[in-house]
């Protein structure tokens, strides 16, 4: 029996069509650089990165806060502004999901590690040698793995491990700084958007709301 598409996946596709065609209006809006543009030819590079994680979820903010990730990023320049990247990150953390609850003060924390992986396009909206603007999308398939304490009745405790993969949208944009051979790049990164995951432990299923924004710092270089 076949089954109309849901809502969701409407707004999925919705979300992906809407955001490539604004990125190539983006790349047409923008005026070709009057001189040479790199100091370098830069086909390909490698970042490295620091980035916080902070969920809008309330629930998932009051348990984590932000959530610390280091990351890495293989970029393949296309043209003179337009960039395609691959990058994957890891992150970890701990927390207590009955905080301010006395029945649950066992000293237990929940532990939560995710890993992401991107594949988006960024293009640099200012034409200088060395300062650059990027503004760009990514599409994100992320695992995660969240373990208890959680509660089966009011003096009982387990610990099972809920898992599974999801995927998300990020808008991002951020300035880079280059130094004078152009080899070398330092960055700022910001980004926003939905994802979600869905995990499971035997027969439990649960949908976790990883939507929120990121900081992300990094360094790059030629190979």
């Amino acid at each position: 029996m076949a089954h109309r598409p849901s809502l969701v996946a409407i707004a999925r596709q919705l979300i992906v069509f809407v955001s490539l065609h604004g990125i190539t209006a983006l790349a047409s809006a923008i005026p070709a650089s009057a001189g040479p543009y790199d100091t370098v030819e830069r086909p390909v590079s490698l970042s490295l990165s620091f980035t916080g994680f902070n969920f809008l979820n309330d629930d998932m903010s009051a348990t984590y806060g932000t959530v610390p990730a280091v990351g890495v990023r293989l970029v393949r320049q296309m043209d003179e502004r337009a960039e395609f990247f691959v990058g994957i990150q890891y992150a970890a953390d701990s927390g207590n999901p009955y905080r301010g609850t006395p029945d649950f003060r066992t000293g237990k924390k929940t532990e939560l590690k995710l890993t992401p992986v991107d594949f988006g396009v960024r293009l640099n909206a200012m034409n200088h040698p060395r300062h650059r603007f990027y503004l760009g999308f990514a599409l994100r398939y992320l695992w995660m793995s969240e373990e208890g304490p959680w509660a089966s009745s009011w003096y009982d405790l387990l610990e099972p491990e809920y898992s599974g993969w999801g995927w998300g949208l990020r808008f991002l944009g951020g300035p880079e700084w280059r130094d004078s051979s152009g080899r070398i790049a330092v960055g700022l990164e910001g980004s926003f958007g939905p994802q979600e995951a869905a995990v499971e432990q035997q027969d439990d299923e649960r949908d976790a709301d990883l939507s929120g924004t990121e900081v992300r710092i990094y360094v790059s270089g030629l190979f």
